[in-house]
Formats: structure tokens, C-alpha cells, sequence
């Protein structure tokens, strides 16, 4: 079911309710879409969804690394302390 509503001469809270509303059907849209039918389809035949999804991993993973890293020059350096490391 479509509708639609007039935004202009809304107040603050009708708008945050609106707002809520809008982020709650979205929410119940994409947890219907779990199928991996449906999926693979919604992402078509490239593997452009599997590069995004790797190169996020890659720098996810490379971040993780370099924090660990301050982590622990930060502790030995006296900077913070930390019971187990």
C-alpha cells in the first residue's frame, strides 16, 4: 500500500514519527528478504557485491590490525594501562 504525506507545516515530533515509521517498514522490508533466491537475484550476475564485501574485509581486518597495534605501543609506552594484553 502506497500513500503519501504532506511534509510541509509538520511539526518537529510528526516528522520524528514519520521518520520512525518510514525506518520501521524499511527494517520489516529487508528482514523479509532473507531467501538467497531472492537475493542473488536482487544482486544480478556480477561480482560486484563480492568485491565491495571482500575489500570492506581487507580494510576492516588491516584497521583492526593497525589499532591492536597502538594498543599495545600505547601499553608499553605507559600511555594507558591494561591488566591483560
Amino acid at each position: 500500500m502506497k500513500t503519501s504525506i504532506k511534509l510541509k507545516g509538520m511539526s518537529a515530533r510528526g516528522l520524528e514519527d514519520y521518520a520512525e515509521i518510514c525506518g520501521c517498514n524499511l527494517a520489516r522490508t529487508h528482514a523479509r528478504s532473507g531467501d538467497a533466491v531472492i537475493i542473488s537475484s536482487y544482486l544480478g550476475k556480477s561480482d560486484t557485491f563480492d568485491s565491495a564485501v571482500t575489500d570492506f574485509a581487507l580494510t576492516y581486518a588491516h584497521q583492526v590490525e593497525q589499532d591492536y597495534q597502538a594498543l599495545v605501543a600505547a601499553v608499553k609506552s605507559g600511555q594507558i594501562e591494561a591488566n591483560h594484553l
